[in-house]
């Protein structure tokens, strides 16, 4: 079974391209999804699965807010339908 993936954690829109096109043939993908393009590949790809597992204060000069990032990712899974499962980090407040 061929899966497609990242491992180099290539986690931005061209890295994950990348480890797709790499793997034609892979029904599945295990991807790193850097924090602000969450909403976009939910919305790209209609994930069966998406594992949210913490956000932290990195990058702040890139994503601003922690909130404002958790608030992105709740509208992102608003957008994946009721077939997707959500596996989510219950020990960080924000997710």
């Amino acid at each position: 079974m061929q899966v497609a993936t990242s491992r180099a954690g290539a986690n931005l829109p061209a890295g994950i391209a990348s480890a797709l096109g790499a793997a034609r043939g892979a029904r599945d993908a295990v991807l790193e999804v850097d924090e602000a393009y969450v909403p976009a590949m939910i919305q790209a790809a209609h994930p069966g699965v998406v594992v949210l597992l913490n956000l932290s204060r990195d990058q702040l000069d890139r994503v601003n807010e922690v909130k404002m990032t958790a608030d992105r990712w709740r509208r992102g899974l608003a957008m994946a339908g009721d077939g997707c499962t959500v596996v989510a980090n219950v020990d960080d407040p924000m997710i």
